[in-house]
């Protein structure tokens, strides 16, 4: 916890000065999941202040869901990625977001990913797009396994873009789109089409296509879409 920056002379309660430093850490990579909060007493003496004011320091970190009792009396930083998507699974259940909704943010977002992944890529993120193409091809007979799989490649596309945000993003709506999967997965065929689909998206990237990546792309999502919509109707 050392080096956390902690202002004294700012206009607010002692405690909301402890929890905003503590916040800082753990956004800027000091603190990271998993990680054990000091004590009380410790957090005290590193930002002169009583253990009334750590303590409810501790209580606003953890109603922003960025830290958890470890169950016996500490506490442990929280997967930011994680508090994302817990949110977002909230406000989908309780606007009753439908799939069509879930789609068009779908071409929102990972029509661009695709163009971005394709002209920023490392080797390292085609290595890992190979190491999923692989796993999607194992597990055909497999529809949990195989959207797992399907899920972990479209994160994979936004970690190759470098851009964290859109890794959270896609992290956020992955249990969504799992629900959506699990209805395409059913019709016959769908998972050999699909899998073709993203070795095509794969090439493009490999490849520094920007453009085919993006129309590969769009092609796809426009093709689940239209058979995941037709599925849902029919089971209505």
């Amino acid at each position: 916890m050392s080096g956390l920056a902690f202002d004294p002379v700012a206009r607010r309660n002692t405690y909301q000065l402890v929890a905003e430093a503590i916040a800082k850490a753990i956004s800027e990579g000091r603190l990271i999941a998993g990680d054990r909060l000091p004590s009380e007493r410790d957090l005290g003496e590193t930002y002169a202040v009583g253990r009334s004011s750590t303590r409810e320091a501790i209580r606003v970190l953890e109603s922003q869901g960025l830290v958890r009792t470890d169950g016996r009396g500490g506490y442990l930083v929280m997967d930011s990625g994680n508090l994302l998507r817990q949110a977002m699974g909230l406000l989908v259940s309780l606007e009753r977001v439908d799939i069509a909704d879930l789609f068009e943010v779908r071409q929102i977002l990972e029509i661009e990913t695709a163009g971005l992944a394709a002209g920023r890529r490392s080797a390292s993120d085609l290595d890992a797009i190979t190491v999923r193409i692989g796993e999607m091809e194992a597990s055909l007979t497999d529809p949990h396994r195989y959207n797992e799989a399907d899920i972990g490649f479209h994160t994979d596309l936004a970690k190759a873009t470098g851009n964290r945000l859109t890794v959270r993003l896609m992290e956020a709506i992955r249990d969504s789109m799992s629900r959506a999967f699990e209805v395409a997965i059913r019709l016959p065929g769908n998972a050999r089409l699909s899998l073709e689909e993203h070795r095509a998206i794969a090439a493009a990237i490999t490849s520094c296509d920007s453009g085919q990546a993006r129309d590969r792309m769009r092609g796809h999502l426009v093709r689940v879409q239209s058979e995941t919509l037709a599925m849902a109707r029919e089971e209505r």
